[in-house]
């Protein structure tokens, strides 16, 4: 299959993820250790976190820090993936990173649907698109957590599930109309191996 059929919405397609399975579970069951050592935020994101850190303090617990000074690293970053090209990352506390409650749960989220926002309103992308991962504008998957975290750890299979199981993640990042696309080169690309 050529490279420039590879592509949606200005990423390319990595065809790893036409070729793997999730076998004991998938994101749908997040356990939550994706988020243990923190994660990288765009600069915007930040800022809507700490415009409305007096709301997301109303669902942290004991186990987590109210002190916003300390929410993220401030070590700024040069990143092309980020859309100014620039981004930080949330702190760990507790062993874990700051906005995970006792449960593994994050309050960001929690914050978000108790008053009524969007569910991703204040969540940063890559978590929410975990373990989907835009790396150098490619799409593909990060095994940082294979056969770690089994929500997170898909393997080659003759029979995948990769783009099922991440539909959420992937919609995320191109859409309705863009995952529909991704199916049909799926598609395309199975056939083509089936052939060879």
């Amino acid at each position: 299959m050529k490279q420039d059929l590879l592509q949606i919405k200005g990423y390319k397609i990595d065809p790893i993820i036409f070729e793997l399975r999730f076998e004991k579970s998938s994101p749908d069951h997040c356990l939550g250790l994706c988020c243990k050592s923190g994660v990288w935020v765009s600069l915007n994101e930040k800022n809507t976190i700490l415009d409305h850190k007096d709301l997301i303090k109303q669902f942290m617990d004991q186990t987590q820090t109210k002190d916003e000074t300390i929410w993220f690293e401030n070590n700024i970053t040069s990143d092309e993936d980020f859309p100014e090209g620039l981004c930080d990352s949330t702190n760990v506390f507790n062993d874990k990173c700051v906005f995970l409650n006792k449960e593994f749960k994050c309050v960001l989220q929690i914050a978000a649907v108790e008053n009524g926002f969007d569910i991703f309103k204040f969540k940063p992308y890559f978590c929410i698109t975990f373990p989907v991962v835009i790396s150098q504008h490619t799409i593909t998957y990060d095994d940082f957590l294979l056969d770690i975290a089994p929500c997170c750890s898909a393997k080659k299979s003759n029979n995948p599930n990769f783009i099922e199981c991440c539909k959420m993640e992937l919609l995320h990042i191109i859409g309705k109309d863009g995952y529909i696309k991704l199916k049909e080169i799926e598609k395309s690309y199975k056939n083509e191996r089936i052939r060879k």
